[in-house]
């Protein structure tokens, strides 16, 4: 992450790094992560550098009052960097209007912010996140001004699975190496039913909580790790995908910054539709038209496919971007439809 104010294609892509290889815990001791009480910030541990909580989905709104229903996909990121900002926290969200083809983003430093450390609890006069009852549920309030017009959001978000831990090495689990001889504790809740309010464009939505329509997913990360030191070596691709069937698979690749393709082997930790996970590798393929124009990817898990292709709005060419993405053909819009959240600091769209 840069630690200044910048447009979204250059600040969305920390939602996760991804490099496994069963090592030395670094400067911190492995423990189990342990829910609810994990879910909080650890600013208290000195050694902690960094964290983040993350936060994607898609959404489908219905106007208070006269209008259409409206269908948005969002990103969230909140975090800190102890050797940048100190423990002042910051916010990086974006919301895409899928129907109308636009983008509302912006990143706000929350000098004003309270990060409390026994519980989950980060609150500024412009934000808030809070773990609503014992990882039961979480809470996100948003009031920000965008170059689009202002937003706000009210989010409840439920869990409908169990966490996903993310790693290699069962005796590890929800640890992964960040490279330089550093970790970070990793894990994901793939699957939460959302409900709540947008206010975009002077219209107040009321969104839809049917998990066939509108449905969330979160990370969460923490470690020793310096992101200066990881911008400066390596380059990474990440995939959150959710399938129709109930399947949520977390998928990320770390490459040497020099390398200009995602295309090859990377790690796959999969929630099953009851809950229970694993842990494989992917295969991924860079997938161009007719036109010879990149228009998305080709994964393969085991014996099956999956086929992820841009949908509007496209962000412009950066060497940073995050993107929905429809999964095998199938409209984002449809009910229950398979989508994925890609973000890729590797290749330019």
């Amino acid at each position: 992450m840069l630690f200044t104010k910048k447009s979204l294609s250059s600040s969305i892509f920390f939602a996760v790094c991804l490099l496994f290889t069963p090592k030395a815990f670094g400067n911190l001791p492995y423990a189990t992560i342990t829910l609810p009480s994990d879910n909080r910030s650890h600013a208290d541990n000195p050694k902690v550098m960094t964290e983040w909580w993350y936060y994607t989905g898609k959404l489908v709104a219905e106007p208070r009052g006269k209008g259409k229903e409206k269908h948005f996909a969002y990103t969230l990121n909140l975090r800190y960097t102890k050797n940048i900002m100190g423990k002042i926290p910051e916010v990086i969200f974006q919301i895409i209007d899928l129907d109308d083809n636009r983008i509302y983003a912006n990143t706000v430093l929350l000098t004003d912010g309270q990060m409390e450390t026994d519980r989950l609890y980060i609150a500024s006069r412009q934000f808030l996140l809070e773990d609503g009852g014992g990882a039961k549920k979480y809470h996100i309030k948003l009031a920000i001004p965008t170059s689009e017009g202002n937003i706000s959001l009210d989010l409840e978000l439920k869990p409908e699975k169990k966490p996903l831990f993310i790693g290699l090495n069962p005796a590890q689990s929800g640890l992964i190496d960040m490279g330089n001889g550093t970790n970070s504790f990793y894990y994901s809740i793939t699957r939460l039913q959302t409900e709540g309010t947008i206010h975009i464009a002077n219209q107040l939505y009321s969104i839809n909580p049917d998990p066939c329509y509108s449905r969330s997913w979160m990370d969460h990360q923490w470690g020793d790790f310096h992101l200066a030191d990881i911008i400066k070596n390596k380059r990474w691709f990440w995939i959150g995908l959710q399938l129709s069937d109930g399947t949520d698979i977390n998928i990320g690749k770390f490459v040497p910054r020099e390398s200009g393709s995602t295309a090859g082997e990377a790690h796959a930790n999969i929630s099953m539709p009851n809950g229970r996970s694993t842990y494989t590798t992917a295969l991924i393929t860079q997938e161009i038209d007719e036109n010879h124009t990149f228009k998305g990817y080709k994964i393969q898990i085991d014996d099956k496919f999956y086929h992820l292709h841009f949908i509007k709005p496209k962000l412009s060419k950066s060497d940073i971007w995050m993107s929905v993405m429809s999964v095998n053909g199938r409209s984002i819009l449809e009910p229950n439809a398979s989508f994925a959240i890609v973000e890729n600091t590797i290749e330019n769209r």
